[in-house]
């Protein structure tokens, strides 16, 4: 999924529902890195965002 944020389009997943998870990654990775915790996290009721920031991955 994108949103336009102030002109500037960026990518993020969300999986789930519940009180939300935001999981950011660190340079020089994307939102990928995450993708092992998507599913214990959901399982625990959680709802999981995950973000591509500005200039990596899909943003």
């Amino acid at each position: 999924m994108h949103a336009l944020v102030n002109g500037i389009q960026l990518a993020y997943e969300e999986h789930g529902s519940g009180p939300a998870v935001v999981l950011l990654h660190d340079l020089p990775y994307d939102r990928q890195m995450w993708q092992a915790q998507v599913e214990p996290l959901v399982g625990c009721g959680f709802r999981v965002v995950l973000p591509d920031l500005r200039g990596i991955g899909e943003s």
